[in-house]
């Protein structure tokens, strides 16, 4: 499977960045399929039934956290686009640090 896959390293702490993931799913009107917390990982659901993986990490020593959005179903669009897009937006608002975008 040839998933397409988004990444970002934020300059925030792991709780920080899952509070801004929840955030997202909710403006987004997004469901919550699965969430491993301790291991950083969530399957989230559109309407239409399509779903991303989203993978948290955090990077020692930096205090950063690495973002992962892959369409596992390579049927969901931009949706790890517009993802991302809003967790940056969410994060810029309220928190006003730099993102760096990670291939």
């Amino acid at each position: 499977m040839n998933c397409s896959i988004q990444k970002a390293i934020f300059p925030y702490d792991r709780s920080t960045i899952l509070n801004v993931i929840y955030d997202v799913v909710d403006s987004l009107g997004l469901t919550i399929r699965h969430v491993n917390s301790e291991r950083g990982n969530l399957v989230v659901e559109t309407e239409e039934g399509t779903s991303v993986r989203i993978t948290v990490d955090t990077l020692f020593p930096t205090n950063s956290t690495k973002v992962g959005i892959a369409d596992v179903q390579e049927s969901a669009g931009e949706l790890d686009l517009v993802f991302m897009d809003e967790m940056r937006s969410i994060l810029n608002a309220n928190y006003h640090k730099n993102t760096q975008a990670v291939s």
